[in-house]
């Protein structure tokens, strides 16, 4: 269920000393938007609710699309610049980005319009399973090698916090 998502979430999001992983957080990130997707589901034939939840899960996807773009794959890719397959996962991940935030941007378009409707939950199915797709291709490829490449990743993942927290401040995301 969700809750349990959004509670493992949460958990994984707490680090000892008040400093988080960033594979951590980026993990938690992936577990808070697979829970809001399964809410919409979920949320069946509520419009109001499957409104709220589309645009938790935008706001989530803009989030963290932005912090990975902006912290996350420049040092990966600047700890592992000999690594050709590392290279070619952060190209593959700024790929599926790019479709991740058409997809979002055509979701608020509709949410923006008042456009609950079966047209909206294909647009989420889909994105749905681009998310999956993208999130189980960076765990399995990126995370390892990052994990292994030395970098500090309770320093990194005080910049992904720290970045994340003023992005949700800007968007009104709690």
């Amino acid at each position: 269920m969700a809750t349990s998502n959004r509670e493992s979430a949460d958990r994984k999001n707490r680090g000892t000393k008040g400093r988080t992983s960033a594979l951590t957080l980026l993990e938690a990130d992936h577990l808070l938007v697979a829970g809001l997707f399964e809410e919409y589901e979920n949320s069946k034939d509520d419009e109001a609710l499957k409104t709220e939840f589309a645009k938790q899960i935008c706001r989530a996807l803009t989030i963290h699309g932005t912090i990975e773009e902006e912290i996350f794959y420049p040092a990966a890719a600047e700890a592992l610049e000999d690594d050709e397959e590392v290279e070619e996962a952060i190209d593959q991940a700024e790929t599926d980005h790019g479709g991740i935030d058409d997809l979002v941007a055509e979701i608020e378009e509709a949410l923006g319009n008042g456009e609950v409707d079966d047209d909206l939950d294909e647009r989420l199915k889909g994105l749905s399973e681009l998310v999956q797709q993208h999130v189980e291709e960076e765990e399995a490829a990126l995370f390892p090698a990052v994990k292994k490449a030395g970098l500090d990743l309770n320093e990194l993942g005080e910049e992904l916090r720290q970045r994340k927290e003023e992005l949700q401040a800007e968007l009104g995301d709690d």
